[in-house]
């Protein structure tokens, strides 16, 4: 029964509360207040959704539309030194809407990298006598920017500091003889900058005034053999001053050419046997003058080397039976010279002994009938040679010479001559070459 009860009362408020809120919301849009439904989606057009809502008294409401962004990517793009660059972004184009990677843009602007320049610091550098220094500056690697403290320059050279001198005047002043001068000039202190009125001299030396001497001039005199002369030369008559051509002389024997020969080498020249040679020496061209190595010589003879043989000594040397000997001789080992004792040899022949047999006289002798004989001969003891005749001229041989014993005939026994003799070696030396020739021509047969 309470259960019903507390249901029943439950409902007579919600009736109560629906009768209020009715009456409330008639009471509303009467005074200009609607009663809304929900917005009710109606259509979508455009990218647009279009919503409806309904009042109590019947009134709609269709201002509600939701707007859907219509967007274009636009890639990131660098900033050059005078355009402006982007991130990459988003927009939407019906709208101002801006989207990047993360969230929201504010505007355009918010996604934009402005332009820039590239700047590469350059400290100063001051000037020096001969190089161009510079303020501190920058300058932008992409393009020709220039930029200082407190400013924009208008290009580099702007911004250069020029070579300038630390100069120092030089007041002119007068040669003398014995003194320089110079014109008036100013130079550097740092280098070696020489500057004039009106322009740059190119060093110290192009300022100088040089000693104004009264010269005198001397001309050119050519040296003899025995006399000195001098090249052309200028002297001073106010000092000692002397200048020569190309410069200035330190007295006057710098100027001085000494007398000297006009030399002439001669090569040294060996003699020969028949033709006299030199030493090397020197003659002057001009004069009689002689020059030898270690002093001069009186004349051309004194280097004269005279033709000579080149001599070797032979000694006497006796003949034997069988080799010649020789008168004491000297004979030239270049040539065939020979010179004896006294005087002068035709050839080597003329020395030459002949061959020397100690000679025996043998008289005739009858043979007997027992007893050899032996005809008259001459023969030499040591080499046993015979001969028929005391000059030695007609050889024989000791048996040629035997007369025979008789025995018992009474006929005489003619002896052998020398010229049988010579006849029988000439015989037998036939044979043995007749020998020779034919063992010889069987061997070339073989």
């Amino acid at each position: 029964m309470r259960k019903f009860t507390t249901i029943f009362m439950a409902v007579v408020l919600c009736i109560a509360a629906l009768t209020v809120f009715a009456f409330a919301a008639e009471t509303d849009c009467i005074n200009g207040e609607h009663d809304w439904t929900a917005w009710v989606l109606v259509k979508s057009e455009n990218g647009n959704k279009y919503y409806e809502r309904t009042c109590a008294c019947g009134e709609i409401d269709n201002s509600r539309v939701d707007h859907v962004h219509q967007l274009v990517t636009v890639k990131a793009k660098a900033a050059t030194c005078t355009e402006n660059g982007n991130i990459e972004y988003k927009y939407c184009k019906n709208c101002d809407w801006v989207e990047v990677a993360g969230g929201v843009a504010s505007n355009l602007k918010a996604v934009q990298t402005p332009a820039a320049h590239k700047l590469v610091a350059v400290e100063a550098k001051a000037a020096t006598c001969e190089e161009f220094g510079n303020i501190a500056y920058w300058y932008c690697e992409n393009c020709d920017w220039v930029e200082v403290e407190g400013g924009v320059a208008s290009n580099r050279q702007a911004v250069k500091l020029a070579p300038a001198h630390k100069l120092v005047a030089v007041e002119a002043k007068a040669a003398t003889c014995e003194e320089f001068g110079n014109i008036a000039y100013w130079y550097c202190e740092n280098c070696d900058w020489v500057e004039v009125e009106g322009g740059v001299a190119s060093n110290r030396q192009a300022v100088k005034l040089a000693p104004a001497h009264k010269l005198v001039a001397v001309e050119a005199k050519a040296a003899t053999c025995a006399e000195n002369g001098n090249i052309a030369y200028w002297y001073c008559e106010n000092c000692d001053w002397m200048e020569a051509e190309g410069g200035v002389a330190t007295n006057r024997l710098a100027v001085i050419t000494p007398a000297g020969h006009a030399l002439v080498a001669v090569e040294a020249k060996a003699a020969t046997c028949t033709e006299a040679g030199n030493i090397a020496y020197w003659y002057c061209s001009n004069c009689d003058w002689m020059e030898a190595e270690g002093g001069v010589a009186t004349n051309r003879l004194a280097v004269i080397l005279v033709a000579d043989h080149a001599l070797v000594a032979v000694e006497a040397k006796a003949s034997t039976c069988f080799e010649l000997g020789n008168i004491a001789y000297w004979y030239c080992s270049n040539c065939d010279w020979v010179e004896v004792e006294g005087g002068v040899a035709s050839n080597l022949k003329a020395v030459k002994l002949p061959l020397a047999h100690v000679v025996e006289h043998v008289e005739a002798k009858a043979a007997t009938a027992t007893e050899n004989g032996n005809i008259e001969y001459w023969y030499c003891k040591d080499c046993g040679y015979a001969w028929l005749d005391a000059a030695c001229t007609k050889n024989t041989n000791l048996k040629a010479v035997i007369l025979p014993a008789t025995g018992e005939t009474t006929d005489p026994v003619a002896p052998e001559t020398g010229d049988n003799a010579i006849f029988f070696a000439v015989v037998l030396v036939a044979v043995a070459v007749a020998g020779v020739a034919v063992v010889s021509f069987k061997k070339r047969e073989n």
